[in-house]
């Protein structure tokens, strides 16, 4: 760097010209690339969305249909779904979200199982009911 007044090289670090003390200014530093960022869209969240457990959904979606269908594959698959969303939730520690979900679905999963059992018993106590009645009656 160079004194403005005079014009002599100025050492490194000095803050004065050695030879006439005129105040030398210290290099500028090189200005830094700036980066350009989007301002949000309005309705856009400030921060990182948090992502659904798509195990959760699933869980939900298979609990309700296996609900109205009481019980089958779906609530069986229900519960699996849900057992496997609250772990991946729990585990991300905040990263993800819809535990309620997981935890409806596992239920009307459960409850569909349940309704299914029950009915299954019944139409099978009614089919043999049936069939002890028919066989008193001798035509």
């Amino acid at each position: 760097m160079f004194c403005p007044k005079c014009g002599t090289q100025v050492v490194q670090g000095h803050s004065y010209c050695q030879k006439c003390g005129a105040a030398v200014a210290p290099p500028a530093a090189a200005p830094q690339p700036q980066m350009y960022t989007a301002p949000p869209m309005s309705g856009q969240p400030l921060i990182a969305a948090v992502k659904t457990s798509g195990m959760a959904i699933a869980s939900l979606v298979l609990g309700i249909v296996g609900f109205v269908l009481a019980g089958g594959l779906f609530s069986v698959l229900a519960i699996i779904f849900g057992g496997i969303g609250m772990g991946q939730i729990n585990r991300s520690h905040g990263a993800l979200k819809g535990k309620g979900m997981a935890v409806s679905g596992l239920v009307l999963g459960i409850v569909g199982l349940i309704l299914g059992i029950i009915i299954i018993a019944l139409v099978g106590f009614n089919l043999f009911w049936i069939r002890d009645i028919s066989s008193d009656f001798h035509y």
